[in-house]
């Protein structure tokens, strides 16, 4: 009968060879680094979404509070002019 020294033994090889297979076959390490590779991605998507979502925030609250931001948004994206202004549209080019 096997000694507990050499039992242990045994388990610890079996444990050593099941690691191995596991690192490398296909689901092992090159999955491992495939994962920690998207993480890094999603970590740096999600840095600059927190980045936009802060200037968003200053240009709503600018919105809100500031006279000024609002015409110049309601000029720049509705098209919107003063009722004492004319609009002139030139055609044609040299």
């Amino acid at each position: 009968m096997f000694s507990r020294r050499k039992l242990l033994w045994v388990v610890a090889v079996f444990v050593l060879l099941a690691a191995l297979g596991v690192f490398l076959s296909g689901g092992g390490l090159s999955r491992y680094h495939s994962l920690s590779q998207g993480a890094l991605t999603l970590r740096q998507k999600n840095q600059e979404l927190v980045v936009e979502n802060a200037k968003l925030r200053t240009e709503i609250e600018s919105l809100k509070t500031d006279i000024k931001v609002v015409e110049r948004a309601l000029r720049e994206e509705l098209g919107y002019i003063r009722p004492d202004e004319m609009i002139f549209s030139f055609e044609g080019g040299p």
